[in-house]
């Protein structure tokens, strides 16, 4: 294949010390590059994830290895996998293995197995492509190339969430990253996962680990869409609270409100996490809403004007308005200041006396909610249309 060539060449070129790695190992059955590396330049995107595997004696070859580049390597004899250290450059090997789960969410035992047995325990088939470094050539028994061309995700066997439900987080972040579509088998995968709730089944800081890698995508609010439709977390009640607050430290202010509309339609208001973390905001929320006689558009118009629009989508978010309409009002409240004010007003309609604007302002702004006024020349009718005796209008 020649992208993974002209890639692999490239890299060389950028980095002598993986350069230096390769060429070797040109010499050496049975060692493949596989994972992101191979994934990546297959989609068309520019990585440094690299990562070897290796059908045999790892702990040999480092051995071997260690003795040509006078280098240092690290070996997990329980997972059989291990650290080169090239240099100022760490690569990652592992053994082509097998992995039996004795129970949900727990660590595999590990042994070794054939390169064609390994495919079989991957996660998804856009993963499950190696490139055979002595012969020069891709290695697809599951056809992940195909899949990456038609844009597909597609889990390897069907209890892979349940053996690994961290697969669960990462299926997400690789449909929302690659933009790619689900198989009906791996949706159905997904709702067994979320009807089992086997997340529960591994720990926090697993967990913690592979949203970390969400919130730091690009695509992350991609992925939090997919998140929410599929409903992966809404039976989920240990999800660190926390790190929703340390995201929000790298969120450009621009972007804070649509996160925390997508964080809190995904885990829901009433997640006691949620509510931990925004309690301030939330607890204040149910106040106004149980204490103002207003309609629900009068009590996000107040909310509004009173502490801007990020709780004012919450409070929306409180009345579990279907996405649409969240999305919908969250858009209108970015232009209401700007769509709705005094020079509106005295465009059109210089009848009325300044003193009324604020009433005109609110009761214009909560009919462009509601959605009966959808446009500028609509908002201008409205006004204009008002019956105005000595400056002071009739609604």
């Amino acid at each position: 294949m020649n992208k993974i060539r002209n890639k692999i060449k490239i890299y060389s070129d950028r980095h002598k010390d993986f350069k230096k790695l390769y060429n070797y190992l040109k010499s050496v059955d049975n060692i493949y590059i596989v994972g992101g590396f191979i994934r990546d330049t297959l989609i068309g995107i520019d990585t440094d994830d690299i990562d070897f595997l290796y059908d045999g004696n790892l702990k040999m070859l480092f051995t071997i290895l260690s003795k040509q580049f006078k280098c240092n390597y690290t070996f997990n004899d329980r997972f059989l996998t291990g650290v080169l250290t090239l240099g100022k450059t760490k690569f990652d090997f592992a053994t082509t293995r097998e992995e039996k789960y004795l129970d949900s969410g727990k660590l595999p035992i590990v042994k070794h197995c054939p390169l064609t047995e390994d495919f079989k325990r991957r996660d998804f088939t856009i993963n499950a492509i190696v490139w055979d470094i002595k012969h020069k050539k891709m290695i697809d028994p599951l056809n992940g190339f195909e899949d990456i061309k038609s844009r597909l995700l597609r889990v390897i066997y069907k209890t892979s969430f349940r053996d690994d439900p961290t697969r669960i987080i990462r299926g997400l972040r690789f449909s929302g990253k690659f933009g790619l579509n689900m198989d009906n088998e791996t949706i159905k995968c997904y709702n067994e996962s979320t009807d089992n709730n086997y997340l529960s089944r591994i720990s926090n800081r697993r967990i913690t680990r592979e949203l970390d890698y969400i919130y730091h995508e690009n695509s992350f609010f991609n992925i939090l869409h997919i998140i929410s439709n599929l409903g992966v977390f809404y039976q989920n009640g240990h999800i660190n609270g926390k790190n929703f607050k340390e995201l929000e430290k790298h969120i450009h202010a621009n972007n804070l409100t649509a996160f925390r509309k997508d964080i809190m339609q995904i885990y829901h208001i009433n997640d006691q996490n949620i509510r931990r973390i925004y309690s301030d905001n939330i607890e204040y929320i149910e106040l106004i809403l149980s204490s103002n006689t207003g309609n629900i558009f009068d009590n996000i118009y107040f909310i509004y004007r009173k502490y801007g629009i990020d709780r004012a989508l919450r409070a929306f978010i409180y009345y579990k308005c279907d996405k649409k309409s969240i999305d919908e009002i969250g858009e209108k409240l970015k232009v209401l200041n700007k769509l709705i004010n005094g020079h509106t007003i005295k465009a059109a309609n210089s009848k009325i006396d300044n003193e009324y604007y604020s009433s005109i302002i609110r009761i214009t702004a909560i009919e462009y909610l509601k959605g009966e006024l959808k446009n500028k020349e609509e908002i201008t009718n409205f006004i204009n249309n008002m019956e105005v005796i000595d400056g002071k209008p009739h609604t």
